[in-house]
């Protein structure tokens, strides 16, 4: 089996460089490791070919670490079990660690990783991302400038990487994160429950934007009074179906309009934040969206168990057919906007080595297998083979027998987050040609004209946590329909400008003006 998860890796590596080309705890000892040796020279970039062996051991002996790893999603029951068996490979392979793997709840993500950072704590790598606010934690010092040592210790996932990635995590010229190779393009939509849609006769065809909503959410009510319509919470920010250009990141108001000019604008204060806001709050008051919207810590239960007609997302993809399969409940994705590319998308899923870490060269080495090695990659994912999956005879995987999504005792569902996707097993059904769809709609996807400008947020952090620190009073009860915008709106404005927003577009356009003119734009 393991010789079948190898090669299948090294066919997905290979589709991997045909992407490339279509897209634009504490630490148990403190040492410095040595660079690998014996790994295989890097593939050349944006080609088919496939490292030979890019999991070849260390030619020196090295002393046991541990590492922590922190990232969003769901603790698992088995995850010691999953660690004990990935220890005993890493030891094979001869990098002698132990990679303790800790999932925070997305709900109390946000906080809990921001008091590890500003408290100084222990820990190895960190999931981050643009809408994450990576650029934030970089202007704070929070991640190890990585960018000598990950040529070192991280070649052939260099190589692999497409180059608006790499462009994506440099900030003043300095590379702080790794990012993970996946889709790139997106559009911004809903995903609804087809079969409830039918029964109701909706006419999903005439359904353009979330305003366009209001006819079948109120059919959905009528002849479903308990189910939800759109299911939200607190992390929901539905102006994100505007599809701003986020060229400071997702979570700072200074973005662009979609390709429009490279004037730096607080999206907040339009008349297409205000138009979506009064259909939110009108959404609200019917009864479409979940009264707890504003305070929710997760709605993924509300969709993972058929409880609403619909929820706002990001769209690639096969997300609804893969939210259809994991469910058991009929979904489709209908989306808003238009395939697009930006830095942000480019941001989409980093994984940063902490400044607390005492072994960062030992963690770049470790990164470097979960995006090379599907051994690693697989096990960190799903789990344990005959444990927790089974491989079929077509190169796929399926739960063991009698187990699901929701009663298997390992499944990180965060595959997007934790290493190169294109070497994860695909789940038994699931299409085959997933991978090439995604390099289809990067293809057809517009590119920011802004892509490749990565905001340096270093002189404008003060203004940054207090802005931030505004819209989290805010936003969540005004994204959510639960106030009033006529009232709410121009009191969160003017508590943004108090805060210093003002200072921070003024940066960003200053910024952008001098990347727009050396770049000739």
């Amino acid at each position: 089996m393991l010789k079948k998860i190898l090669c299948l890796g090294i066919s997905m590596l290979m589709l991997c460089g045909l992407l490339a080309g279509c897209s634009s705890s504490n630490n148990s000892s403190t040492t410095t490791t040595a660079a690998p040796t014996t790994t295989s020279a890097p593939v050349a970039e944006n080609t088919t070919a496939a490292p030979t062996d890019t999991t070849a051991a260390p030619s020196t002996d090295l002393p046991f670490v541990t590492l922590t790893w922190y990232y969003p999603g769901t603790e698992q029951k088995d995850v010691k079990l999953v660690e004990d068996k990935l220890q005993e490979y890493l030891t094979q392979k001869g990098l002698n660690c132990r990679v303790e793997l800790h999932a925070i709840d997305w709900g109390a993500w946000g906080d809990q990783t921001n008091v590890m950072i500003s408290s100084g704590e222990n820990f190895d790598i960190m999931f981050s991302a643009g809408w994450d606010g990576y650029l934030t934690k970089v202007a704070k010092g929070a991640f190890v400038d990585i960018s000598d040592l990950w040529k070192t210790y991280m070649p052939n996932t260099i190589a692999m990487l497409p180059q608006a990635y790499k462009d994506a995590v440099v900030v003043n010229g300095k590379t702080y994160g790794v990012p993970t190779n996946k889709d790139m393009a997106h559009t911004w939509g809903i995903i609804y429950r087809t079969d409830i849609a039918t029964e109701v006769g909706a006419d999903m065809t005439a359904v353009h934007s979330l305003a366009d909503l209001g006819p079948v959410l109120e059919k959905v009510k009528a002849a479903h009074p308990d189910m939800v319509g759109i299911a939200m919470d607190k992390a929901d920010n539905s102006n994100t179906q505007l599809d701003w250009d986020p060229i400071c990141g997702q979570t700072v108001p200074a973005k662009l309009y979609p390709n429009k000019d490279f004037t730096v604008i607080n999206p907040n204060s339009t008349p297409e934040t205000l138009d979506l806001l009064h259909a939110m709050r009108d959404f609200y008051q019917k009864g479409y969206i979940n009264t707890d919207a504003a305070t929710l810590e997760d709605r993924r239960p509300l969709y993972n168990d058929g409880k609403c007609f619909c929820y706002t997302t990001t769209l690639k993809p096969l997300v609804a057919a893969d939210l259809s399969k994991t469910s058991g409940f009929p979904y489709e994705q209908l989306s808003f906007t238009q395939p697009f590319i930006t830095s942000n998308d480019a941001q989409g899923s980093i994984n940063c080595v902490s400044v607390t870490s005492k072994n960062p060269e030992r963690a770049l080495m470790f990164l470097e297998l979960m995006n090379t090695d599907p051994v690693v990659n697989n096990m960190v994912n799903f789990g344990i083979e005959g444990t927790h999956y089974q491989l079929m005879p077509d190169g796929m995987r399926n739960w063991m027998a009698g187990q699901d999504r929701n009663t298997v005792t390992y499944y990180a569902g965060a595959d997007w987050e934790l290493g190169n996707q294109f070497i994860n097993l695909l789940l038994e059904g699931t299409n085959p040609d997933k991978w090439k769809l995604y390099s289809d709609m990067n293809s057809s996807a517009t590119p920011s004209k802004a892509l490749g400008f990565v905001f340096d947020a270093s002189n404008v952090q003060t203004e940054i946590a207090a802005v931030t620190n505004v819209n989290q009073q805010y936003e969540a009860s005004l994204f959510t329909g639960t106030v009033d915008p006529d009232t709410t709106l121009p009191e969160f404005l003017q508590k943004q400008k108090d805060a210093g927003l003002d200072t921070i577009i003024a940066e960003a356009q200053k910024q952008l003006d001098a990347w727009v003119t050396a770049n000739g734009k």
